[in-house]
């Protein structure tokens, strides 16, 4: 939110604005929060989340008791900490914020800072539109709280014993764990090499063993186990997906994947099998396996992998998007969204549609759905508008098959 105005409701936690609107944008941007019955027609609650400087959302999931967990980034030297928390001062530049509101939107459950003396949670490795605002926050069957990130900063506080409790390059990867009240770091690794390395998602299998994807310029990456590419693929970037131990100690398998030319994978997924699937974006040229959906033009992919990430089983291909939300859903149906890159507006001709909410000359977002494996495209469509367009990763799907799309929007969006 850029400043006052927004909707809240009395009895929200943060009824006002965090501070006073400067008019730089910029410089005083709160997180705000809204919560709606399940077909959008009642608000059940709205509110600010924020201090007196930028404050952004990257992710949020919900728990079993309908609490907001919240992973976003803030320079604020006032954010809303809860007492006992993790770490309740800024560190210096601007950090991570981990934030749980109450199922009804009035109180904390529990919010912390974390990281070092430089830029945490910012990623400076950029493809398209607002991926320094990338990030995942999942939770394990306890309630714990997991985060993939990024920092900059040499004393960025990884635990002792963690697979790598130091800086290795210019930007690394983080992945950290949390009590559900924030109130204790369990562990938190860094992970990269020589150069810059992202962690843009991760999801937990039934072992808790930690999936984790992103992007990396570092030949120097950790690879472990059997890779399917153990050796990076060359170019400015290339993708990655690593398996962290449950305590977070140790890299049970590691691999890259693309081209020579720059690759990056911004989400992973698991089916209750245990496999493992990646949506990333290319510049080169990534071959589709004989069999399943190609659509018109590459650019963005999916590719299905095991769960010691050895082999690549199948590799499917579609247009040039920037990712937004994906899912593979409980009868391995697979969600994909994505906006058009920076650049041009999205090109409709490159992506097909089926069954689409309607037929737009142009259109901000296209979500598409394939079959189990994806053998064939079951529903492509676009939908918004020319100026629609989403910051980082900030959607999610639901399980079941739901689609919940967040979106902005400069014009009149259907």
């Amino acid at each position: 939110c850029f400043g006052t105005g927004y909707p809240t409701d009395t009895g929200a936690f943060q009824v006002n604005f965090g501070g006073p609107f400067s008019g730089n944008y910029y410089l005083m941007v709160d997180m705000c929060l809204s919560k709606y019955n399940q077909d959008g027609s009642e608000l059940i609650y709205a509110t600010y989340l924020g201090g007196n400087a930028e404050d952004l959302p990257h992710s949020m999931i919900a728990n079993e008791q309908d609490q907001i967990v919240l992973l976003g980034s803030s320079n604020s030297t006032n954010y809303p900490v809860s007492t006992g928390a993790y770490d309740q001062t800024h560190n210096g530049g601007k950090d991570i914020v981990i934030t749980s509101l109450s199922s009804d939107g009035s109180q904390l459950i529990g919010s912390t800072y974390i990281g070092g003396s430089g830029l945490d949670g910012v990623n400076g490795i950029e493809e398209y539109y607002a991926d320094d605002y990338r990030g995942e926050v999942v939770l394990d069957t306890s309630g714990n709280i997991y985060i993939a990130s990024f920092t900059k900063s040499a004393n960025f506080p990884a635990t002792a014993g963690s697979f790598q409790d130091s800086l290795s390059g210019g930007q690394d990867g983080v992945i950290c764990k949390l009590t559900p009240s924030l109130d204790t770091l369990i562990w938190a690794t860094m992970i990269g090499g020589s150069l810059d390395d992202a962690a843009f998602a991760l999801k937990l299998d039934q072992d808790e063993n930690v999936f984790v994807a992103g992007v990396t310029k570092s030949s120097t990456y950790p690879m472990a186990g059997n890779s399917a590419f153990g050796t990076y693929l060359g170019g400015q970037t290339d993708a990655f997906v690593s398996k962290l131990s449950p305590d977070g100690a140790q890299l049970l398998a590691s691999s890259f994947y693309g081209t020579a030319s720059g690759d990056q994978n911004f989400f992973v997924e698991l089916d209750q099998d245990g496999a493992v699937y990646l949506f990333g974006t290319t510049a080169g040229t990534i071959a589709a396996t004989t069999g399943k959906y190609v659509g018109p033009s590459d650019g963005a992919y999916v590719y299905k992998t095991t769960s010691d990430l050895d082999t690549i089983e199948w590799v499917t291909t579609f247009g040039d998007l920037a990712p937004a939300a994906f899912l593979v859903d409980n009868c391995n149906r697979i969600y994909i969204s994505g906006q058009g890159a920076t650049a041009t507006v999205l090109n409709i001709n490159n992506f097909d549609t089926l069954d689409p909410v309607n037929n737009l000359v142009q259109a901000g977002f296209y979500l598409m759905k394939l079959s189990p494996d994806a053998a064939s495209l079951e529903f492509g469509s676009f939908y918004g508008n020319s100026g629609s367009h989403v910051d980082g990763g900030t959607s999610r799907f639901d399980k079941r098959g739901v689609v919940y799309q967040a979106t902005c929007s400069n014009g009149v969006f259907p």
